[in-house]
């Protein structure tokens, strides 16, 4: 028998649990049990995800470390008459994006029901 349960977020509506049925996110979205046998995707994407993070935060801290101690070089104009520190902020927007990208493309690939199978 199905019963309806408050969650617990707040400003969350009501959640369905059926038995048997994995568990429910508040607003729909399935949520994975790791705990069962051949569920190690996500566990991987999660690791990719997490690499991916580092090699921004690295970026990212490499273009605060060129504010604080060589502004100078951020203050040249290699670009057509645009600075240095607005072109690598651009860069890093588009590092951002293109880490998404791989991020999406290598958690599908982990996560294929067909991974593995030729």
């Amino acid at each position: 028998m199905a019963r309806s349960r408050r969650s617990p977020e707040p400003g969350g509506g009501y959640t369905r649990e059926v038995a048997g049925s994995p568990p429910r996110h508040p607003w729909g979205w399935d949520v994975a049990d790791n705990s069962e046998p051949g569920s190690r995707g996500r566990g991987r994407a999660a690791r990719i995800g997490f690499g991916l993070f580092w090699v921004y935060v690295i970026l990212y801290f490499g273009f605060i470390a060129l504010v604080l101690f060589r502004p100078d070089i951020l203050s040249s104009r290699p670009l057509g008459g645009v600075n240095l520190a607005i072109a690598s902020g651009l860069g890093l927007i588009a590092a951002a994006l293109l880490l998404s990208v791989v991020y999406m493309v290598a958690a599908r690939v982990v996560e294929s029901p067909r991974r593995g199978r030729r």
